[in-house]
């Protein structure tokens, strides 16, 4: 089940969601402990989870810049995209779900 990590996945920040073997029973899902994932995963999915952070952050606070922020320092996207034409990338992705995004300037 994907559920928060409060410590299921030891070397993972305990406010990401993990994927981890679940019991379930008349009492609920009832996730296991993992302990540690080997530490080149961990290095691997770490970044992404404080760059999704970011951009959610970015939607709550209607901030355009941290939104601007995460997706430069995404790794895919800025392996593919330059600095300006993630700007451009966001600022269309904004004018095409505006309908969507009250409050948005």
């Amino acid at each position: 089940g994907n559920v928060p990590n409060n410590g299921l996945v030891s070397n993972l920040p305990k406010s990401t969601i993990v994927e981890v073997p679940c019991l379930v029973d008349r009492n609920g899902v009832q996730p296991c402990a993992m302990g540690a994932i080997p530490p080149q995963l961990a290095a691997a999915m770490t970044p992404h989870v404080f760059l999704n952070e970011m951009a959610v952050d970015a939607v709550l606070s209607k901030d355009k810049v941290l939104l601007r922020q995460a997706l430069q320092a995404d790794p895919l996207t800025s392996a593919i995209l330059t600095l300006p034409k993630i700007e451009r990338m966001l600022d269309e992705l904004l004018k095409a779900n505006k309908s969507y995004l009250k409050g948005w300037d």
